[in-house]
């Protein structure tokens, strides 16, 4: 059985994923709709401890000595690479409603 791999975020990914609960509390006005979403997205990434991290789809046109990938859940598009048995979440969870151009890893 292969080796659980670490999840790490970083300081920027949790940041987008606070903001990601703040709007979704804001436009919903419910606090349970925000906590779901947000909860849907941890666990989605948490499941790359467990499965090929090397799964998901690489996220093109990023100039970059990494190699990222990515997960879809729901409208959020979560970036990831993966360093030294670690999945490191970057700095970008990107609403796929938004203008492509706009990623920044």
């Amino acid at each position: 059985m292969p080796a659980k791999l670490k999840i790490l975020w970083t300081a920027q990914a949790q940041k987008d994923l606070k903001e990601i609960f703040n709007f979704l509390y804001s436009t919903s006005q419910s606090k349970e709709i925000a906590k779901k979403v947000v909860q849907k997205i941890k666990n989605k990434v948490n499941s790359l401890s467990t499965i090929s991290a090397e799964s998901g789809q690489i996220q093109a046109g990023l100039d970059s000595v990494y190699t990222y990938r990515y997960l879809v859940v729901g409208n959020y598009k979560v970036i990831y690479r993966v360093e030294n048995q670690i999945v490191v979440i970057v700095n970008t969870i990107f609403d796929t409603r938004q203008d492509p151009s706009k990623l920044k890893v």
